[in-house]
């Protein structure tokens, strides 16, 4: 009878036994559900949009075609090692172009988002 009770006792107890998984986490702990700030779902930019601007650009701003056309390159090639290639341009100066660019199309797209 000593056995069968400390067994039970054991499997009331412990925290990785059976008993606790299934009966007594739900009765014996609050679960908290955290707050979480809602998000306004924003869609990405289709490549229309994104030539679409680019070219815009390229009218409204021509001194600005160095970096409108290293992105276009980036556009094509997906990598920085064919550019690199085409053009005998540095990878840095390359690298440094694109990230430039990514922000610059993501601070338009958020205006256009706004709107």
């Amino acid at each position: 009878m000593y056995f069968l009770t400390r067994a039970i006792t054991n499997q009331f107890y412990s925290n990785n036994s059976k008993f606790k998984r299934t009966y007594r986490i739900f009765s014996s702990e609050a679960i908290d559900i955290p707050e979480e700030v809602d998000v306004p779902y924003q869609d990405r930019p289709s490549i229309e949009w994104l030539n679409n601007l680019l070219e815009t650009e390229l009218k409204t701003n021509p001194q600005n075609w160095y970096n409108i056309g290293l992105f276009k390159l980036y556009m094509e090639h997906k990598k920085i090692e064919p550019i690199h290639k085409k053009t005998k341009i540095p990878k840095y100066s390359i690298r440094e172009t694109i990230k430039q660019m990514k922000s610059w199309i993501k601070l338009k797209w958020e205006q256009e988002w706004e709107k």
